[in-house]
């Protein structure tokens, strides 16, 4: 019984992790991505 609630649990923490990390990328993605285009379109304006 113990043993199964320990499996459950560190599964829970698994997956949070890599669900953190997944959303943490992205977030990297869409700031780079707005930095590179507000580069870009600084010298035409």
């Amino acid at each position: 019984m113990m043993g199964e609630h320990l499996a459950l649990a560190e599964l829970t923490l698994v997956l949070g992790g890599a669900l953190g990390l997944c959303v943490w990328q992205l977030i990297s993605i869409r700031r780079t991505l707005a930095r590179d285009r507000a580069r870009r379109d600084k010298p035409d304006a």
